[in-house]
Formats: structure tokens, sequence, C-alpha cells
């Protein structure tokens, strides 16, 4: 069985050396980046899309967007890579759909959390599985309704005020509900 690709993190080394050679436009070491992270990012991409075509659309676009914009890229600690290119396949996903229902763009409710901004560099400290342990404890411990919440900001791409309407939830009581979540997750993150 192989191992999940954020399972086995990429050497700072390893990833330093991949990202220059992007830049440099290497075609191969594209292909590595795609062959590491592309099932990853089409499965989280498919979970926010619901449709295996419009996911493979959005997966090619996420990934000439990691080529297009990997000179943006701050290496650092540890497969801070990986999470950068799932953030990508994310925020593309989310562009997606609100331009299939013709939306405009606007603010979404878990907009740069400091909660994701602080998983990578715990992670990358060689810290993982036992992060990820505590981490999956705690999202557990949300009650149905904390993770209804953060599932409709991270997957559906909802601002608080979206959200309250689709829950028919006061928009305090939603806001509320994200920053203890995000309390929790955080500090799951940080206690190990």
């Amino acid at each position: 069985m192989s191992q999940s690709p954020l399972s086995a993190l990429l050497s700072t080394k390893d990833q330093s050396d991949l990202v220059a050679r992007i830049k440099r436009g290497d075609p191969q070491a594209m292909g590595g980046l795609y062959d590491r992270y592309g099932k990853p990012a089409y499965a989280l991409i498919l979970r926010i899309v619901s449709d295996p075509s419009a996911a493979e659309d959005v997966l090619a676009e996420t990934f000439v967007k990691v080529w297009n914009q990997i000179g943006s890229f701050k290496d650092g600690h540890g497969d801070e890579l990986g999470f950068w290119v799932l953030s990508l396949a994310r925020n593309q996903s989310i562009e997606h759909l609100r331009a299939a229902s013709g939306d405009s763009p606007r603010p979404n409710a878990l907009e740069n959390p400091l909660l994701f901004r602080s998983i990578p560099q715990t992670i990358g400290r060689g810290r993982h599985p036992e992060q990820l342990r505590l981490f999956s404890k705690a999202c557990a411990s949300l009650e149905d309704n904390e993770r209804r919440i953060l599932e409709l900001a991270y997957f559906g791409g909802l601002s608080a005020h979206e959200i309250a309407q689709k829950l028919s939830q006061p928009l305090a009581k939603v806001k509320k509900s994200i920053s203890v979540s995000l309390e929790k997750l955080s500090g799951a993150i940080t206690s190990g």
C-alpha cells in the first residue's frame, strides 16, 4: 500500500530542489509535483465540486496556476509545498463553483485563518504523526453544528452570513462557532 503524499513529507532540501527546478521551467519536476499531489488535490476538488469532469478541469487549472505562481511560493519548512498546492486546489474549486452559479467574489468565512497557516510549520518540524492524531481527535470532538459550519466555510466557500442563512442560525452564533472551532483545532495542533 502506498503512502499518502502528505504523510510522506518531502525533506526541506528535496522540496527546495523541486521548487527550484520548477522555477527554472523543468517539465519533469512539474510532472513529479503532479505525481505527488495530483491525487490528493483531485480528491479535495471532487469533494468540493461534486462532478468528476469538472474536477478534472479544476485540477488542470490548479496545476497551471501552480506553474504560473511557483515564483510566489515561499519555501521554508517541511512540506509546505503540498499545503500550498492543496490551498490552490481549494481556491480554484471555490472559484469554479462561484463562476458556475454566477456569483461574484466575496469573502469566505475562513479567509486566511491562523489555523491553516500554522499547520505546515508544526508538521514540518517533525511532529507530523502526533499532530495529525491530535488534530483528528480535535475534529472528532467538534459538535455536529460546529463541524457543519466549518465544512460549509471550507468546502463550500461560504461567508459567515451565507452560512447563517443556509442553516437558519443567527449570524453571531455562526461567527462564534467558527471562532470556537478554529480555537479548538488550533489548540490541538499547538499542544503537541
